[in-house]
């Protein structure tokens, strides 16, 4: 079951400046935001994945004997294999029709 998240901010912003010939310029604005979201990098409660599999910036892409460092292997596995499919991933232009037919079905209802 997802969680939800919701934040409401609400303020008040005054600001005061002189401008040439001895005026002065005052604005005051008040405004509100609100958000509410179910994804975990939107501030749900959704437990974090146990896998750290971003490498920190200073790690080198291959380590001293030429081979790829196991922190960028998990990297492109995690990626590469598990998010966007692997081998059996679908192509571009397979992509393309299927964003073209959900963006036809949209619009007829």
């Amino acid at each position: 079951m997802a969680s939800a998240a919701c934040i409401t901010v609400a303020g008040v912003r005054s600001i005061s400046a002189p401008i040439k010939a001895g005026g002065s310029f005052c604005a005051t604005v008040a405004g509100s935001a609100s958000a509410a979201s179910t994804v975990p990098w939107a501030g749900s409660k959704a437990a974090p994945k146990s896998v750290n599999w971003i490498p920190n910036a200073n790690v080198p892409v291959l380590d001293q004997n030429g081979r790829m460092a196991q922190s960028w292997y998990k990297f492109f596995q995690e990626i590469a294999n598990r998010r966007l499919g692997g081998i059996d991933a679908p192509t571009v232009a397979d992509v393309i029709v299927t964003q073209s037919a959900v963006q036809a079905s949209v619009v007829s209802v």
